[in-house]
């Protein structure tokens, strides 16, 4: 207590904060890891939502208010999708390879792009590749987004009839 900061105080001190210093990076290191973990689990049920329902866009379709169905078809709608195909296609190409789909599939799934795995990308993209080529076109990102759109509706009115049946 006399204003002064001894040798041994020092120590001390930096040995508390090297000690709170690795505390810190531990809780980071666990919260990094809880969030990739979470983040690959909101991933895959993505996927296994895409994989099991993608053939019965038409069905679902088929179910959701007339308005919605009419807006999924517009020229606005599909204006909306080219555009962001454009941003989302850097190399201007013309078409999304897997490496470009990270910022989609991070969206979806409501986590960071550093979660999203080469696998992931590669799964989602054979889902949407309708003519095999390995790529993601304009009229299959339209598709996609239609379908997307549709499940996010679907999905939407579950969650508001479970929230009325409590």
């Amino acid at each position: 207590g006399n204003g002064d900061i001894s040798k041994s105080e020092f120590v001390a001190f930096m040995q508390f904060a090297l000690a709170m210093l690795h505390c810190e990076q531990q809780r980071k290191a666990a919260e990094a890891e809880e969030e990739i973990f979470e983040g690959d689990m909101a991933i895959e049920g993505m996927l296994a939502k895409l994989e099991e329902g993608k053939d019965a866009l038409f069905e679902v379709m088929s179910m959701l208010p007339p308005e919605l169905c009419e807006h999924l078809d517009s020229p606005e709608f599909q204006l909306s999708c080219h555009e962001q195909f454009d941003a989302l296609d850097e190399d201007r190409s013309g078409s999304l390879t897997v490496d470009e789909l990270y910022p989609v599939i991070a969206e979806l799934a409501g986590t960071r792009e550093w979660v999203v795995t080469e696998d992931q990308c590669t799964r989602f993209a054979n889902l949407f590749d309708e003519d095999g080529n390995g790529d993601i076109s304009k009229s299959e990102f339209v598709s996609f987004m239609q379908y997307a759109f549709a499940m996010l509706h679907c999905e939407q009115q579950r969650l508001a009839a479970e929230a009325q049946e409590e």
